[in-house]
């Protein structure tokens, strides 16, 4: 799972920030599992106590390490090897890469992230709104 989509559910009050919620609520209650790179948590914290302060920021980083049936994977020399592989092969940023590679090492086959830039990724298949 992208950043994105944890940042939507946290401060976005449209309908993407509503489908990030209800796609978190699945995964908490179990009907669906959940990934995503440690670099999420800081991500979220900053665009978080960008818009509502650091209370704020660091409420929605511990939400976010204590969600059930999600799993934050480390970003470890391994996942930064990959990361520049998919950078190179693929023309992703790098934070968007690391993202990529975390999805790409665990053996996940869909990413959530509303970045197109994720469909040029081989081997993920981008999902977001349907």
């Amino acid at each position: 799972m992208d950043s994105n989509v944890f940042i939507y559910a946290a401060l976005g009050a449209d309908p993407a920030g509503g489908w990030c919620r209800d796609l978190l609520r699945r995964i908490v209650g179990g009907g669906e599992e959940g990934l995503t790179s440690a670099l999420t948590v800081d991500e979220v914290a900053y665009q978080v106590r960008e818009d509502r302060g650091l209370e704020a920021s660091v409420e929605a980083a511990e939400a976010l390490l204590q969600m059930a049936h999600l799993a934050v994977a480390p970003t470890d020399s391994a996942v930064l090897w990959k990361s520049l592989e998919v950078t190179r092969r693929f023309r992703l940023y790098p934070r968007d890469a690391i993202h990529a590679a975390t999805a790409l090492l665990a053996g996940a086959e869909d990413v959530y992230s509303e970045d197109t830039d994720f469909d040029r990724v081989g081997g993920l298949r981008r999902r977001w709104m349907r």
